[in-house]
């Protein structure tokens, strides 16, 4: 934008602003923006609970793969363009769950939430520098926050937790698998692996991809990351091409990019993964849960004392070998890491199960709104 455009924008903002002091506001706007559906999965349970609040109007920026069936009652949603040319769409708080600057214009009276939209081992990651952007930071749980108190004041904290839990804690079994499988009384085995800026550090290889289409233990459903299933973001692989070679009658690919892995998590009895957020969502179901990921990939974000956690609350698999006897002593029911994830889960979240409430409490607080039932 040029340096007149600028000018002109902050003129117009300020304008705008002193139109509605005179004038007065009857209500506290907030901008949600999540940059792609699966973040936005970690603040819609938030903008459900919120939308009856009289005291509270919502706008949510359209993300790119957005369409009308996302549309909530009551609740705005506003293309990136659009709030751009919007010069009187005031905002009280503008709540995201990436590092973003693209409204670059929202003055020091816009208070700036940062929701981590996950939790797990990619330390690096968490303890991004943009987190300074933010005048409130939401903190999913205590290993989270010591690695961002290393980036922000600890005072801009907040402990929270991570919305999307709550779904899982009390809706556990209200939700079916979708998929459907030549033999649907095995177990169901989720493969999520993981995307990285360094297809180097993708933990996928056709040794993995073969055991899981030749076991006949269980049936396996593969949901990978959505960014694995653009080859603009995986340095031109083709990810996709080679899921589709292992489909079978014990095998589905889930190939929506925009598809909620929370329902899937939900119906299934196992999960397989490696350094992604689900691994973590997954234990709160308390089901069994492996890892099929080289250290060098913990190393390589900085990952080791994550590492060390995980794995004793995890069943680990280092070869397609160790998959296969990883899955029979789970099918034969010597499941016996339970205790070891209640332990972990201490560590990774706060407020399971109530973490919405935290979350708008909190958020009520920040924004002095007075909280309406």
């Amino acid at each position: 934008m040029s340096g007149k455009r600028m000018k002109w924008h902050f003129f117009l903002h300020h304008l705008r602003d002193a139109y509605f002091f005179i004038i007065g506001k009857k209500y506290t706007h907030i901008l949600f923006h999540a940059p792609v559906y699966f973040h936005y999965l970690h603040i819609e349970p938030l903008i459900l609970s919120m939308r009856s609040n009289k005291n509270i109007r919502i706008s949510v920026v359209k993300w790119d793969t957005y369409d009308e069936t996302r549309n909530i009652q009551g609740v705005n949603f506003i293309s990136k363009e659009n709030i751009r040319e919007s010069i009187f769409g005031v905002y009280d708080c503008y709540f995201t769950t990436e590092y973003l600057k693209e409204f670059w214009w929202f003055g020091k009276d816009v208070k700036k939430v940062y929701l981590l939209h996950g939790v797990g081992p990619k330390s690096s990651y968490i303890k991004n520098d943009g987190l300074k952007e933010y005048d409130c930071v939401f903190s999913p749980g205590p290993e989270v926050r010591k690695m961002q108190a290393e980036v922000v004041n600890k005072n801009k904290i907040y402990n929270t937790g991570l919305p999307v839990t709550d779904t899982l804690v009390h809706k556990a079994n209200e939700e079916k698998a979708w998929f459907d499988f030549k033999d649907n009384s095995k177990p169901v085995l989720l493969y999520a692996p993981s995307w990285s800026n360094s297809q180097d550090m993708v933990s996928i290889d056709d040794e993995i991809l073969r055991s899981l289409k030749s076991q006949r233990i269980c049936n396996v459903i593969i949901k990978p990351h959505p960014l694995l299933l653009q080859p603009s973001r995986c340095e031109g692989k083709n990810w996709l091409a080679k899921f589709n070679q292992v489909e079978g009658d014990n095998l589905i690919v889930c190939k929506e990019i925009d598809t909620s892995i929370y329902g899937i998590l939900k119906g299934s009895d196992m999960v397989l993964g490696d350094i992604s957020s689900v691994l973590y969502e997954f234990m709160v179901l308390d089901r069994p849960t492996l890892v099929y990921a080289d250290e060098r990939i913990f190393h390589y974000y900085g990952s080791r004392s994550e590492y060390d956690s995980l794995m004793p609350a995890v069943h680990k698999v280092k070869s397609a070998h160790d998959l296969e006897e990883a899955l029979m002593f789970i099918v034969k029911q010597v499941d016996n890491k339970s205790v070891e994830r209640q332990w972990l889960l201490e560590k990774t979240f706060y407020n399971l199960g109530t973490s919405v409430d935290a979350t708008l409490s909190q958020l009520y607080q920040i924004l002095d709104v007075e909280e309406y039932i």
